[in-house]
């Protein structure tokens, strides 16, 4: 394994070097990693892009759970699927003057960044789905609220009874999705009605 990653490493040393030589000075612009050394100090800046690599497994498991393990439970529990294209288009290689690590360091967080939001599309069905159900601390709530938007329209802290109202609020009108997912407010407009969910939030 050591020798797989220390080969994966040199090769990919060894394709920055000559991408960067195959491209004319003039041509080679300043990159995030070179403009941010500007500011913290180079050999900071590229620690810290050599540190981010530890998020590689975590995120390959991600990617690994969304092309398998999603496509079943979603199907099993009726949500919408989420369109893995919107997510994973690559545009960041048309970048002119973004040569060597930095093009590869750029790919490697479109990627990451495309692959944390689909994971966190899924964590909001499943959280939405299996307790929506508000939390006592109304600052852990606040905070929640940026990731899963629909925190607010859960049920009363610690309450079954809550719970239970949103579930059927939420599943009752033909839409398996969380609150605010696109595919709810497509339902809703097309049936020209305003679920029990909509009511409350108004």
């Amino acid at each position: 394994m050591l020798g797989s990653f220390g080969g994966q490493a040199l090769a990919g040393l060894a394709w920055s070097v000559m991408h960067t030589h195959s491209v004319n000075k003039k041509d080679r612009g300043t990159g995030p990693i070179r403009a941010l050394g500007k500011r913290v100090g180079i050999v900071r800046a590229r620690l810290g892009a050599l540190m981010c690599v530890s998020m590689l497994p975590l995120l390959v498991v991600m990617r690994a759970m969304q092309l398998t393990l999603w496509p079943v439970f979603r199907r099993v529990m009726g949500l919408p699927g989420e369109e893995s294209k919107t997510y994973f288009s690559f545009t960041r290689q048309q970048t002119k003057g973004l040569v060597g690590s930095e093009l590869v360091w750029a790919l490697f967080w479109e990627w990451a960044v495309c692959v944390w939001s689909m994971s966190g599309q899924i964590v909001r069905h499943a959280a939405s789905m299996f307790c929506p159900m508000r939390f006592v601390d109304d600052a852990k709530n606040r905070v929640c609220e940026v990731d899963f938007p629909d925190v607010a329209r859960w049920g009363e802290p610690n309450s079954l009874a809550g719970c239970g109202r949103v579930i059927d609020q939420m599943y009752g009108g033909g839409s398996a999705a969380w609150f605010g997912h696109s595919s709810r407010a497509a339902s809703v407009a097309g049936e020209n009605r305003v679920d029990e969910a909509a009511k409350q939030a108004a």
